[in-house]
């Protein structure tokens, strides 16, 4: 066969191409269909994909009568009966290889047919002639038997298989929403312990569906040396079938909501800042929504939304923040501690008036304190740097911190020294320390040492430059006394604010004493102010008392 040779239909092809439901070889009729006078053998080839296929169905194809050498065409077509009548094989004899099988011939012509009849036999079974003269009900059962299944009945299953789809989708759904949950509680409650290391009791156990299949225990209880030592509202494990099929393998993230736990017993959980591995080794995610930290019996850390991450049963990072996001917590295990990362964004300081603008330190947290150093903070305007400490004991809290402040706007600041009438940039080295029952004791009761000096300001509710003035025995009210510089010993705690060695410079006039200004707002002191002029320097004694903003300055004799 020429390889660049082209083929055309005869009338018997082009009528068995229009009479589809006959033709039995798939592979003859894909080649026939192809074939129009145009396309080479190898055109074919390229188009089919398949060499052997085609060479093989164009020599059947020719041999039966359906297909001509494009020169033959016009021949062809003009007798109206195919150049040859040979018999040609049908697909199930020739290709198939399932069985041995009689081969099954399709006649081109049948015994004493007209051309219609050479046209509609394409495909068709010679029939013994006892068949071929067999009543047309026998016939038409005959057919249908040998014929091949239409689309029809192929897709009449489909139907079936998808209502018992439907049915074992309805029984598994009804079977997950209604199943007794809470008698496998126990059970549940057992293995809890033993991934924990200690007694666990549950609540309730139910199935929710949205926004996406879990299985939830409610109001988790978890005790050790006879006392709770946490307690969970609520966690979300992978949905059922989940754990059945894999057991612990598919516990790859826990849901935790309103979580209260010890710090000891977070800082000893198999995973945190032990060296035992948690026995989830295929955890990896831990979100947390409501976590508070019991540091000591008057102290909780919290609540911190956020997540925990694990590798290998061991916790490698966690991210924690306050629920306005204003403080930011990043923690990693260190040899038995928790090393943090603290970043604060117009963070208040709980229990005070201070409220950083910007806040970043790193800490350490262990089970008797918590060690925050490298504070680098903006407070009131101004700068605080330094360390500060925090120990928890059993009979409450002590702190104590170190730091340095610089620019601080002291009216900015009047929450912090509410009692204290004055304005300026506060600078100087500064010490707070405290104790207490609680932490709302501890800060009621602390102690703050400064040697301070504020640049440009006013003292308010104190005049100095009308005091001068005036003579022996007389009393000026109110005012202000503006000034370049002010420095003293600041000390102040619960019974009031103490500003000794204090010096003022206000250019021609300078004062010097000391003031204390008690919790009730009232100012009481002596001071001696000097005036100097380029002629001498007069010093006055005077005697500072009364509220603020309101008071006396008396001009001793």
């Amino acid at each position: 066969m020429g390889s660049a040779r082209i083929y055309a239909k005869t009338p018997a092809g082009d009528e068995a191409v229009r009479q589809s439901t006959r033709v039995v070889q798939r592979n003859l009729r894909l080649v026939l269909v192809q074939v129009d006078g145009k396309l080479s053998v190898d055109e074919l080839i390229a188009k089919i994909g398949n060499a052997r296929l085609v060479e093989s169905a164009i020599n059947d194809l020719e041999r039966g009568g359906f297909i001509v050498p494009q020169a033959e065409a016009a021949a062809a077509w003009a007798v109206g009966v195919p150049p040859e009548k040979e018999e040609l094989h049908s697909a199930i004899s020739q290709f198939s290889t399932f069985g041995e099988r009689a081969p099954t011939f399709v006649s081109m012509e049948a015994p004493g047919a007209g051309p219609a009849s050479v046209f509609s036999a394409f495909g068709k079974p010679v029939l013994p002639a006892s068949e071929q003269e067999a009543p047309p009900k026998k016939r038409q059962k005959l057919e249908e038997e040998t014929a091949e299944p239409g689309p029809g009945r192929q897709w009449r299953i489909f139907p079936l298989l998808g209502g018992a789809f439907m049915v074992l989708v309805a029984l598994l759904v009804l079977l997950v929403f209604f199943f007794p949950y809470n008698n496998y509680r126990a059970d549940l409650e057992q293995l809890a312990g033993k991934l924990l290391h200690m007694p666990v009791t549950i609540g309730e156990v139910e199935f929710v569906a949205l926004p996406r299949p879990r299985l939830e225990l409610h109001d988790l209880r978890l005790s050790g040396a006879g006392e709770e030592t946490a307690r969970i509202g609520k966690v979300s494990l992978p949905p059922p079938w989940h754990l059945l099929l894999k057991g612990g393998a598919a516990v790859t993230q826990l849901d935790l909501v309103d979580v209260s736990c010890s710090l000891d017993r977070l800082l000893m959980q198999p995973g945190v800042a032990s060296d035992k591995a948690f026995a989830l080794l295929a955890l990896r995610q831990v979100n947390v929504d409501g976590l508070q930290v019991l540091a000591a019996k008057n102290t909780v850390l919290g609540p911190f939304n956020g997540l925990l991450r694990y590798e290998n049963g061991h916790f490698v990072e966690g991210r924690l923040e306050t629920g306005e996001r204003e403080l930011l917590i990043e923690a990693k295990p260190a040899a038995g501690q928790l090393a943090l990362r603290i970043e604060g964004r117009a963070w208040l300081l709980p229990g005070t008036p201070v409220r950083f603008g910007a806040l970043d330190a790193k800490a350490t947290l262990d089970i008797q304190g918590l060690q925050v150093r490298e504070i680098d903070a903006s407070f009131s305007g101004g700068v605080l740097r330094g360390d500060w400490s925090l120990g928890w004991y059993e009979n409450g809290l002590a702190m104590r911190g170190d730091f340095l402040l610089a620019r601080v706007d002291l009216q900015q600041a009047g929450g912090v020294l509410p009692r204290l009438k004055l304005a300026g940039a506060l600078e100087g080295p500064l010490r707070l320390e405290g104790s207490g029952a609680s932490w709302a004791d501890m800060w009621s009761a602390a102690r703050l040492e400064m040697q301070a000096k504020v640049l440009r300001g006013n003292l308010f509710g104190v005049d100095l430059g009308e005091a001068s003035r005036r003579g022996p025995g007389s009393v000026v009210r109110a005012g202000s006394t503006r000034f370049d510089q002010l420095t003293a010993r600041v000390s102040a705690d619960a019974s009031g604010i103490a500003l000794n060695e204090l010096q003022l410079d206000a250019g021609a006039l300078n004062a010097g004493g000391a003031l204390r200004h008690t919790p009730d707002g009232r100012l009481e002191g002596r001071l001696t102010i000097e005036v100097r002029s380029s002629v001498a320097a007069i010093k006055v004694p005077v005697r500072v008392s009364g509220v603020l903003p309101n008071a006396e300055v008396m001009v001793e004799r």
